[in-house]
């Protein structure tokens, strides 16, 4: 029935009508109802609503819980469109929850009622009032819309981190809401940084639909906690947290450089590809090393220890023995093959054939002179005759034959050592075996041979003969390095003293002649007096002292290439002299061709020597030794000869020919050696000491020696540049080892292309083509794969914070760095094992080692580190604490003790307690030696007092340097380096890690 009966609830219009009667009668009904019946018996029933509609205030916007701004009207009117006064309209809020302050409202004269209305507290579209009239009803719709701000509440973007001055990653979101918790859309939001500084971006914001707005924080520059808040009307603000990381940067590059210490060039130092401090420094006054004399007594003497004072009146090398010759036959007038024999039975044959025919020479038919040795390869036969008498006619009738090319003398050659300064039993005292056996180490680091034992020690298939004065194979230090099939060519079994008052020395020494044992029996000298005795020396074996320096590995000394073998080949005899002939023999044998046995026959060794060491000379150009190094060279052998020690430009063979390679000395200070020969002629340098300008221990080579009265092992030093060739034989044996299938002329050519250049530029008459540099040769003058690393350090602390590798162009950045205040050194790591400031390579701090500039960091942004790093040197004064240089853990520097009472300090920052350790070094070599200081290292406190101190390292082993470790805490501690009591002034190193 209400369908049919009532009216549209939207527009009030009618959807049905009643009878009249009936309509009549209902409203009569109701009136009757409203008024009371009493009156109903005296009046008409009023009439009924026929409708009910919305007049105004419909389709409003308002805010949630408040009233619209406009009533609420409804109008009823009856069935004839007539208004109605006095019905009672129900009023009911059915949608939004909103509310009317009266459930019922009697319609007025005009048949409208009105009432206010307050919206529901809920946001929504649409909120709905109804109003009921009789069976008819009409409503009223109103848009609730949010109310103003009430809170802000952290929606995204709490509690995130990033670096300081860069955007956090996520935006921060709040919502805003009414106080009815419903989203106000629109609403303008601002941010503000506080704590930290930054920016929010954009600073005002208009909330979307969902009461949602967003921003971007951009953190301020320093490390810390930053805060951010969120502004919306008059609600509290939402407020954010931040971390900003540490973010400022110190970037830079790095500049090599080159250093000079005390006037000593520290070359050869290879960072990078690039070498530092070679060049004119080194150069001698003038360009030529002033010439020198060898002293009275000293040229041929040899390994001779000659008593001071004495005078020798043997036969100098070059000069001629009487009655002897050498006799060779011109190319092609014996059926002898120029080429060289490679078997023993051809060389045989080819010495009879030459022995026949000089017996068919008239001279030597008559027997007027006697042939005592041939070497065919050489074309060459040895003549004996007696000195003075028909000797110049002999002579003369040898040199008229057609078939003769040439009738020299028979000539002394000569070992190239200066005398023996000392010698020391190697049983007295446990010295260490290897690189760091005191007397060695200038020498062997001079030319880079620790670095190059890291690629290789040698191997025992690479054979070096020594061609010398023989060996002792009981040396200790000589135990599994020689092979057994060495060969002794000595043949005269005395030599004549002219110029005393008679007698001879035995130049074979053993008594039986050339033979398999290349035993050196003894050593002879001249002693003084009037009567120019003679006597064994105690102590003595040049060729012994050679072989070690190439090749030892037993206890006391190591050589070059202690991993390779050594043929012993003995030419010279007791008093460090032999004949060309049988250095002819020696060199052939060398090289693994037929040799001259001393015996009528010949011999010939297993195998061709890779490299032939001759630490012998002779001023003399004599073609039967030529012949031989033309023969070894064909035969694949690399010779390797020591310049001479004439101390002049006169050239000195075997070494000024032209297939070998001629050595000059170096003393420990990287000049050429007083004593020695240059020239033209001179192809490299090596270490070969120069004991009159540092002394015995310093400028001396130590190496193997023998003590001949106690028959024992000992080590002695020699200068000479017979010590300088066998260094140069060592590297090339290592070349060899590492490359088998190297020629001789590769292994000269790469021996040559990777020297370090010394005095002028270029090839020069003092250092041929420079010092010779065993690592770099190995390395193809690239050196190891080395890496340069920068170090960050706490300026406050000491501590190593950070350390990066340095880009190709030597450039580096570190960033995320906090506050604070930051020293910045560079160094190289030559091992690519981590580690960086060894002494001897490059190192180097902003704004100089003695006093490193420090760089301060506040907030973000990027500061300048760059620096230059080369060879760390003091600069005086540092004489006391207020004066002390910095030294880092992890660094080192160079320094000099100029005067008796000088002393050096260096303050150390430790940053955690543990154990550390402070060393003093060699700049070239080791303390008390040569350059170097003996040094006496203190560690002090902060206070300046001496906490523990150190004098020698192993006074034992005479290892003068000094070195402490200790336990310490974290602090300021000092270094202070003086000479040892009585100690020489000089030059080391120092080194805290």
């Amino acid at each position: 029935m209400p369908d049919r009966l009532g009216v549209g609830r939207e527009t009030g219009a009618p959807v049905a009508s009643r009878s009249p009667h009936k309509s009549v009668l209902w409203s009569g009904l109701l009136l009757c109802v409203a008024v009371g019946m009493a009156a109903c018996s005296e009046s008409t029933a009023p009439p009924l609503p026929g409708s009910i509609e919305l007049t105004s205030g419909g389709s409003q916007d308002g805010t949630v819980g408040e009233p619209l701004s406009q009533l609420v009207v409804f109008e009823v009117r009856d069935d004839g469109g007539n208004p109605v006064a006095g019905v009672g309209v129900s009023l009911a809020v059915t949608q939004g929850g909103g509310s009317v302050p009266d459930q019922t409202v009697i319609t007025g004269p005009e048949g409208m009622v009105q009432t206010p209305w307050t919206l529901g507290t809920v946001a929504a579209a649409a909120q709905r009032l109804e109003a009921t009239a009789g069976a008819f009803t009409a409503s009223a719709t109103a848009t609730a819309r949010a109310g103003a701000p009430a809170t802000i509440e952290v929606v995204a973007g709490a509690g995130q981190t990033a670096p300081a001055g860069t955007f956090l990653p996520d935006s921060l979101a709040v919502v805003v809401s009414d106080q009815y918790g419903n989203p106000v859309p629109n609403a303008v939001v601002t941010w503000i940084a506080q704590l930290g500084g930054g920016s929010l971006a954009p600073v005002q914001v208009n909330a979307g639909p969902d009461g949602i707005a967003r921003a971007r924080w951009t953190l301020g520059g320093g490390a810390g906690a930053h805060t951010a808040v969120a502004q919306a009307g008059q609600a509290p603000a939402a407020a954010f947290e931040a971390t900003a990381l540490p973010n400022a940067a110190i970037a830079g590059t790095v500049t090599l450089s080159s250093g000079l210490l005390a006037g000593v060039a520290l070359s050869g130092f290879t960072v990078a590809g690039a070498t530092f401090g070679a060049g004119a420094e080194l150069q001698s006054p003038g360009g030529v090393r002033s010439t020198s004399t060898v002293p009275d007594g000293l040229a041929g003497a040899g390994g001779a220890a000659l008593q001071p004072g004495a005078s020798s009146a043997l036969s100098g090398p070059g000069d001629a023995i009487p009655g002897e010759w050498v006799l060779r036959f011109r190319e092609g007038t014996i059926s002898a093959p120029s080429g060289g024999v490679s078997r023993l039975s051809g060389a045989t044959a080819m010495s009879e054939g030459i022995r026949a025919a000089v017996s068919a020479i008239p001279v030597i038919a008559s027997a007027r002179a006697g042939i005592t040795g041939v070497s065919p390869l050489l074309g060459a036969v040895r003549v004996s005759m007696e000195a003075g008498g028909e000797e110049a006619a002999v002579v003369a009738s040898l040199r008229a034959d057609p078939r003769v090319a040439s009738v020299e003398p028979l000539r002394w050659v000569s070992s190239h050592a200066e005398p023996a300064a000392m010698g020391t039993p190697i049983a007295a005292s446990p010295f260490v075996d290897g690189l760091f056996f005191p007397r060695q180490s200038w020498h062997y680091g001079m030319i880079g041979v620790p670095r190059a034992w890291d690629v290789t020690e040698g191997s025992t298939s690479v054979i070096v003969a020594v061609v010398d004065d023989g060996i002792r194979v009981e040396h200790v230090s000589m135990a599994g390095v020689l092979t057994n099939d060495g060969y002794d060519f000595v043949k005269e079994p005395a030599v004549p003293i002219p110029h005393c008052s008679g007698g001879n020395i035995s130049l074979t020494g053993d008594g039986d002649g050339p033979d398999p044992d290349p035993t050196n029996p003894s050593s002879y000298s001249l002693l003084g007096g009037p009567n120019c005795a003679t006597g064994p020396n105690d102590f003595g074996g040049h060729g012994l002292h050679v072989a070690g320096t190439i090749a030892a590995a037993g206890s006391g000394v190591v050589g070059v290439a202690p991993r390779v073998r050594i043929r012993p080949v003995r030419v010279l005899g007791t008093t460090g002299q032999g004949t060309n002939y049988d250095v002819a023999q020696g060199i052939l044998y060398a090289a693994g061709l037929p040799a001259d046995d001393g015996a009528g026959g010949l011999v010939q060794a297993p195998s061709a020597a890779r490299v032939i060491n001759m630490s012998i000379g002779s001023p003399a150009s004599d073609p039967v030794i030529a012949g031989a190094i033309s023969q070894a060279s064909a035969a694949g052998s690399l010779l390797i000869a020591s310049a001479g020690n004439s101390g002049n430009s006169l050239p000195q063979y075997p070494a000024a020919l032209p297939e070998t390679v001629s050595v000059s000395a170096l003393g420990p200070d990287f000049l050429l050696a007083p004593y020695s020969t240059w020239g033209p002629t001179v192809d490299v340098a090596a270490p070969g000491g120069s004991m009159s300008v540092y002394g015995s221990f310093g400028g001396g080579i130590w190496s193997a020696w023998w003590s001949f009265s106690e028959s024992a092992s000992y080590i002695g030093a020699l200068h000479g540049t017979s010590m300088a060739a066998p260094h140069v034989s060592g590297l090339a044996a290592l070349l060899f080892s590492q490359n088998p299938g190297m020629t001789a002329a590769q292994a000269k050519e790469r021996i040559y292309a990777t020297t370090r250049d010394l005095g002028v530029l270029g090839k020069d008459q003092l250092f041929g083509h420079g010092l010779v540099d065993a690592f770099l040769a190995l390395t193809n003058g690239a050196g190891f794969p080395s890496t340069l690393r920068v170090s960050l350090y706490d300026a406050s602390t000491g501590a190593k914070i950070e350390e990066v590798e340095a880009g190709s162009d030597h450039s580096f950045n570190f960033s995320g760095l906090t506050d604070g205040n930051y020293l910045v050194y560079a160094g190289t790591d030559d091992r690519d094992d981590g580690i960086t400031g060894r002494p001897g390579f490059v190192w180097g701090a902003r704004g100089g080692t003695p006093q490193p500039a420090v760089v301060a960091i506040q907030g973000n942004g990027i500061q300048d580190g760059s620096l230059t790093a080369g060879i760390p040197i003091e600069v005086e004064p540092n004489n006391s604490t207020g004066l002390a240089h910095s030294l880092p853990i992890g660094g080192y520097m160079y320094g000099s003790v100029g005067s008796f009472g000088d002393q050096d300090h260096y303050r150390v920052l430790v940053p955690t307690q543990g154990t550390y350790s402070f060393e003093t070094g060699g700049a070239t070599g080791l303390c008390g030696f040569g350059l170097e200081v003996n040094t006496r290292l203190d560690l002090l406190d902060a206070l300046g007092v001496v906490i523990t101190s150190n004098d020698d390292l192993n006074a034992a082993d005479e290892r003068l340097c000094s070195k402490i470790v200790a336990q310490l805490a974290p602090g300021t501690y000092f270094l202070r380096v003086r000479a040892s009591f009585g100690g020489a002034t000089g030059n080391y190193s120092i080194r805290a890690y």
